[in-house]
């Protein structure tokens, strides 16, 4: 009401071109995490990264989509499906910062919950991805290993692992 209806438009112009003009160079940050970064990271050029991106964001549109569709008719599916897409936020945002990766606790709470539905050797696997995320920080790492880890987007691999392993729950939940 303050700008009325011109000066909110104004104002929402305004805040696209300033996340346009600053996305670019973010997208290289070491703390960004989000898929377009990743590639932006692996591929070293914003441009080249957009086709790997969109093929995929579109595979984890297709997973998202296939694991609500197993828990249709399951009681309490919505939790983790909720956990699986507040994971997915960082990824899929072009400016996802690794702190956001907070909001998959609960996918972390679940998969540890459910731990023993992974075969053993899948079990490690994740115990070792978990151990990798909660010990991945600069205070732990240092400057300098801790900039490679993150240059190489190690943190994104991290939850796509997270990812799969709730796809995994919801169709072995499923059956």
């Amino acid at each position: 009401m303050f700008y009325g209806i011109a000066g909110n438009l104004d104002q929402l112009r305004e805040w696209s071109s300033s996340l346009s003009d600053s996305t670019p160079a973010l997208l290289t940050n070491v703390d960004n995490v989000s898929v377009l970064a990743f590639f932006t990271k692996w591929l070293g050029d914003a441009g080249r990264a957009v086709q790997p991106t969109l093929i995929a964001l579109g595979a984890l549109a297709v997973l998202t989509l296939a694991v609500i569709v197993a828990g249709w008719r399951r009681p309490n599916s919505f939790v983790l499906e909720g956990a699986l897409i507040l994971t997915l936020i960082p990824l899929i945002s072009p400016l996802g910062w690794d702190y956001t990766f907070l909001m998959a606790l609960v996918a972390v709470a679940l998969i540890v919950n459910n731990r023993f539905v992974f075969a053993t050797p899948i079990q490690w696997l994740l115990a070792a991805n978990f151990a990798i995320v909660a010990l991945a920080l600069y205070d732990t790492m240092g400057r300098t290993i801790y900039g490679a880890f993150m240059r190489w987007s190690v943190t994104t691999i991290n939850f796509v692992v997270v990812i799969l392993a709730l796809a995994y729950l919801r169709v072995r939940q499923a059956a």
